[in-house]
C-alpha cells in the first residue's frame, strides 16, 4: 500500500502533492522518525525541482496566485532541507548555485488572488513575515554549510565566520518584535525579555541562537592561542546560555497555562533547526567554556545554567522510550558537580568514566558536535556508570 502511494506521488508531481510531501516530513521529524523524514525530503525535493520552482518566477506565465504559491512551496522545501541538513550533519540536496527563485511577496494569504495582489500598507505587518524570516535565516544556515562543513570549501574559516556572522546580526534586526536580543551586548538584561514572545518570535529566536552556534563551532577545533577560539567560544556561549534561558522560559510558561502552551514548547525544542541534542550541547559549551577559562556568565550563574539545561532536558521528553534524554541530563548533572565542586576546574581520573566524556573538550569541540548531529540523543552508555 505504501510502495503503491508513493509511486502514484512520483508518477503525477504537483503543487498540492509537495505541499504534502513537505507537511509529512515536519511530522515524520516531529515523531522522531529521522530517516523516513529524510528520504521523503529527497522525494520532495526532486518533486519541487521538476516543478521548476527553484528558477525566477519571471521565467514562467503564471497568474499572481500561482506565482505566489509556487514560491512559497519552494522555499518551505529549501529550508526543510537546509535546517534537517543541518540537524543530521548531512549534506544538502539543493545547491543555491543551481536556484534563482525569488523570496514570496509579504502580502497576507487571502490579499492574492487570480487576478490582483494587495500589498499591506507601511509598516503593517503581514501574516508571512515569520516565514520570510525564517527563509532568509535558511539561507545563511545553508551558505554556513557550504563554506564551513563542506569537504573542500573550508579554507578562509576566520574570514567566512566573520561574514556569516554580519549576515545573522543583519538578520537579528529584522526579527518581528520590539525586544531584539543582542549577542554582543554583554549589559544587556536578557532574562526580562523572554517570557514575552510571541510562539513565532520564540521559535525564530530559538532557530537564531543554534544558527549562531552552528557558525562559530568550526573555530571551536582551533588551537586555544588562535584569538578566533576565543572570539567564536564566547559567541557559542553567548548563543547557548540564551538558548537555556529561552527554552526554559518557555517550558516555565507552559507549565502554568493549557495544554496547547506545553505543545508550542515541545515542537519549539523538536522542530528543525532546533532540537533537544542542541539544547543539551548548549548545556556541554556552558562546561567547555568554563573548562577554557572564558564562561558566558560567572561561576553561580553557569552552574544554575547547566542546571537549568537538565531539568529542561527531562521536562521535554516527549519521545524518550528508552531514557536517552534522562541519560544526557544525568551526563550534565554529574559533569557540573564536577566542574563547580571546587572553584579551579578540575577534571576526574579518566578511568572513573567508561564513557569519557572529558574527551570533547580536550580533544575535538567538532567532532561530538557532528556526532550529535547525526543521531541526535541516540546515545548509549554503559551500565557501570549507574545513569
Amino acid at each position: 500500500m505504501s510502495a503503491a502511494l508513493t509511486n502514484q506521488l512520483q508518477e503525477r508531481p504537483s503543487l498540492p502533492t509537495l505541499q504534502g510531501l513537505e507537511i509529512a516530513q515536519i511530522y515524520l521529524q516531529l515523531s522522531s522518525r529521522y530517516s523516513a523524514a529524510s528520504q521523503l525530503g529527497g522525494m520532495a525535493t526532486r518533486m519541487a525541482q521538476n516543478l521548476g520552482l527553484h528558477r525566477h518566477s519571471q521565467r514562467f506565465k503564471f497568474d499572481p496566485l500561482e506565482t505566489e504559491l509556487r514560491r512559497r512551496v519552494w522555499w518551505c522545501q529549501y529550508s526543510l532541507d537546509t535546517f534537517s541538513s543541518a540537524y543530521h550533519g548531512m549534506p544538502r540536496l539543493i545547491r543555491d548555485q543551481d536556484v534563482d527563485t525569488d523570496l514570496p511577496s509579504r502580502v497576507d494569504h487571502d490579499q492574492v488572488s487570480r487576478e490582483s495582489v494587495v500589498f499591506p500598507l507601511p509598516g503593517e505587518r503581514s501574516q508571512v513575515d515569520t516565514a520570510l524570516c525564517m527563509f532568509k535565516l535558511a539561507v545563511i544556515v545553508g551558505e554556513a554549510l557550504e563554506k564551513l562543513y563542506s569537504t573542500t570549501r573550508r579554507r578562509g574559516g576566520i574570514a567566512k565566520i566573520t561574514q556569516l556572522q554580519a549576515e545573522l546580526t543583519l538578520w537579528e534586526r529584522m526579527l518581528p518584535t520590539d525586544k531584539v536580543v543582542d549577542l554582543e551586548d554583554d549589559s544587556a538584561d536578557l532574562s526580562s525579555t523572554v517570557s514575552i514572545d510571541t510562539f513565532e518570535v520564540a521559535f525564530l529566536r530559538a532557530a537564531f541562537y543554534n544558527a549562531t552556534v552552528h557558525v562559530h563551532r568550526p573555530a571551536l577545533a582551533f588551537t586555544t592561542a588562535d584569538p578566533q577560539f576565543q572570539v567564536s567560544l564566547q559567541a557559542c556561549g553567548r548563543a547557548s546560555a540564551e538558548l537555556i534561558r529561552l527554552t526554559a522560559a518557555i517550558m516555565s510558561d507552559s507549565v502554568l497555562e493549557m495544554d496547547a502552551a506545553r505543545t508550542d514548547s515541545i515542537i519549539i525544542a523538536h522542530l528543525y533547526p532546533n532540537g533537544l541534542h542542541m539544547l543539551w550541547q548548549a548545556g556541554l559549551t556552558i562546561l567547555f567554556a568554563r573548562w577554557k577559562g572564558h564562561p558566558p556568565a560567572g561561576d553561580e550563574e553557569a552552574e544554575d545554567l547547566v542546571k537549568t539545561c537538565a531539568t529542561t532536558l527531562r521536562h521535554l521528553r516527549a519521545d524518550d522510550s528508552n531514557g536517552h534524554i534522562n541519560q544526557c541530563a544525568d551526563v550534565l548533572d554529574l559533569l557540573r558537580t564536577k566542574t563547580f565542586s571546587a572553584r579551579e576546574p578540575q577534571q576526574p581520573v579518566l578511568d572513573q568514566l567508561q564513557w569519557n566524556v572529558w574527551d570533547w573538550p580536550m580533544a575535538s569541540a567538532l567532532e561530538l558536535a557532528n556526532t550529535l548531529d547525526a543521531m541526535p540523543l541516540d546515545l548509549q552508555f554503559e551500565p557501570s556508570m549507574g545513569l
